[in-house]
């Protein structure tokens, strides 16, 4: 089950500009089982994401588990009505919760949806936070759509289905298939701690062709990114993405 748990959070102006992925998720693993925190430290691939989202009515600190584990021991305690405010050290400042909003899906509601319905051929992608993925060593800060992807297919593969490597044969069908049309870019650096990533952000619209099982496929991956996030870092902040509607297309701006 994937869940999504979304905290509007009661900040504003520079002071929110100021709070980064990394801080948040320090906040997440202070409010968690410290077993269970342990245990995310060493996997590979965190079954989780979770970022900040700046927009024009507020501030809102988006949580996003992709197994029932993580679901339990992530959204239960932050969904808590207990939960009502956090301190972050780094800027010593107290961050109230005003509002908390939590869904979820079920993932074979997600395959129905996206996997088995007719599959849109033109899709645009909003990267909202900082994207970079890491291939040969370089960090690579440009929505390649082999890294991009091959990021997806690991994420979905690892953590849903306990395989670590992408089919490399599907995963070249969908690049052969996959053009970018326009975009809307820009780099950027992300602070991980004391560290500064090459990144970017912005909106990139692909084109897609091939059989419609092909096409299916690249649109339930993009949909599954929605909550896996994309690239490297996503449980700091890093790589989260949404997919843009027909009428937001040529107008959204990050």
């Amino acid at each position: 089950m994937i869940k999504r748990l979304i905290c509007k959070l009661n900040i504003e102006g520079d002071d929110a500009r100021c709070i980064r992925g990394d801080m948040l998720q320090g906040v997440l693993m202070e409010h968690i089982n410290a077993d269970y925190a342990r245990e995310l430290h060493l996997q590979g691939l965190n079954p989780y994401s979770q970022y900040l989202n700046l927009d024009r009515d507020g501030a809102y600190w988006v949580i996003q588990t992709l197994t029932q584990q993580a679901g339990q021991e992530i959204i239960e305690p932050l969904s808590s009505p207990d939960f009502t405010e956090f301190h972050l050290e780094r800027l010593n400042k107290q961050v109230l919760i005003s509002e908390k909003k939590q869904s979820f899906m079920l993932m074979k509601d997600m395959v129905n949806r996206f996997y088995f319905d007719k599959g849109e051929r033109v899709l645009s992608i909003c990267f909202l936070t900082s994207t970079s993925f890491k291939s040969g060593g370089e960090y690579v800060f440009y929505p390649n759509p082999r890294l991009l992807f091959g990021s997806l297919m690991r994420k979905y593969s690892t953590i849903c289905e306990g395989i670590t490597e992408e089919d490399s044969d599907t995963l070249d069908s969908v690049v052969e298939n996959t053009k970018i049309i326009s975009y809307n870019l820009r780099s950027v650096y992300s602070e991980i701690g004391r560290i500064r990533l090459p990144a970017f952000r912005g909106t990139v619209t692909l084109k897609l062709s091939g059989a419609d099982s092909l096409i299916n496929y690249i649109n339930f991956l993009l949909r599954f990114g929605e909550y896996s996030g994309v690239g490297i870092k996503c449980s700091m902040g890093m790589g989260a993405i949404r997919i843009l509607e027909k009428r937001e297309r040529g107008v959204y701006k990050t």
